[in-house]
């Protein structure tokens, strides 16, 4: 059964969703021991759930590019982005700096000036502690927006193979230069070369060109091999089985073959996933901490935290991100609408 473009965007939003799923039950286990200790130990322990961000990147690599390979106009992209990601953030931000104020966190509070900075989503390159330490993802995001939206203005995405082939020889050179020379090269070049997470992004490119059935299929199979290969050498193993794992489930995605993915709780999961993701850590520990204080045992704290999360990322997700993303994408097709109105009354004037 051929698998339509609506289809395969679900199958991308569950992903998403398996991956924030994990990333919230590293958080409440791993993390939560880490930073606070729990009285017992808890039932279930996801030590490997953080490597769900890494996934979230390979999914962002297949639907920017295919954003893009659908853009007309620069400003189209920049407020598809904005109107994607920054209400939400902003709603999820104030909300999750307001309970941690109330009713406090260790290590995790921050001040008023330090949340306006958070508004930009690069408060870690400017030195200023997250609102929440899961915002640390958005700035890579970014940075490979920026680079996209380079490529695009450029018209170099056209040649995005080859771009991404230059662009995984920094994580090489920064793992020579760290393993060979014992040197530790530009950390801000570093970060806004991606050299940590490029291969990811990569992935999910070369998994787009699959799809729409680029030429030369082959050269986009060498491309995942290759970020596979760089992530294998560069990073440690649980990142290199990862990166492996990555590429199959995105080759089955290019093939169709994830469809049967694209169920009614896990499409709600799925639709939920970014506001799961950017509500779900601080404000857990805060619920998990007031029901240990109140002596329940460590996995009933841990399902009232998954509880409040889902229930407050739906909320975010049905009152704020999906009305403001709806409201400023019309404003601007109004806007694009007014200007080529204005367009043609100019170029039907006759000249004097």
């Amino acid at each position: 059964m051929k698998t339509t473009d609506q289809d395969r965007l679900l199958e991308l939003d569950v992903l998403r969703g398996l991956a924030a799923s994990a990333v919230v039950l590293f958080h409440y286990t791993v993390r939560y021991t880490q930073l606070f200790g729990y009285p017992v130990p808890p039932g279930i322990v996801l030590t490997r759930g953080y490597l769900g961000v890494e996934f979230f990147f390979c999914i962002s690599g297949f639907v920017i590019f295919m954003t893009l390979d659908r853009t007309r106009r620069p400003m189209d992209f920049v407020v598809s982005r904005v109107s994607r990601l920054w209400p939400a953030y902003i709603a999820a931000m104030l909300l999750t700096y307001t309970v941690v104020h109330v009713f406090g966190l260790p290590g995790r509070q921050t001040t008023w000036v330090q949340a306006l900075v958070n508004l930009t989503m690069f408060q870690e390159l400017l030195h200023v502690p997250h609102v929440d330490s899961a915002y640390w993802s958005l700035q890579v995001e970014l940075i490979f927006y920026c680079w996209m939206f380079l490529a695009f203005v450029t018209r170099m995405l056209a040649h995005i193979r080859m771009l991404l082939c230059v662009a995984l020889v920094p994580p090489l050179v920064y793992f020579v230069a760290r393993h060979f020379f014992g040197h530790e090269l530009s950390f801000l070049a570093g970060t806004l070369l991606l050299v940590r997470y490029i291969p990811y992004f990569a992935i999910g490119i070369a998994a787009y060109n699959l799809r729409v059935r680029r030429p030369h299929p082959e050269r986009d199979l060498l491309l995942m091999l290759a970020a596979v290969t760089v992530t294998t050498i560069c990073l440690p193993w649980a990142d290199s089985v990862l990166a492996l794992c990555a590429a199959l489930v995105f080759c089955a995605v290019a093939r169709g073959q994830l469809h049967w993915l694209a169920r009614g709780p896990l499409i709600f999961l799925g639709t939920i996933s970014y506001t799961l993701y950017l509500a779900h850590q601080n404000i857990g520990y805060v619920v998990i901490r007031a029901a240990l204080r109140f002596g329940i045992g460590p996995n009933t704290a841990m399902l009232l935290a998954v509880g409040c999360s889902i229930g407050l990322a739906a909320a975010l997700t049905w009152t704020v991100e999906k009305p403001a993303r709806s409201w400023l994408r019309e404003m601007y097709a109004r806007y694009r609408r007014a200007r080529e109105v204005t367009d043609r009354s100019a170029a039907s004037v006759p000249a004097s």
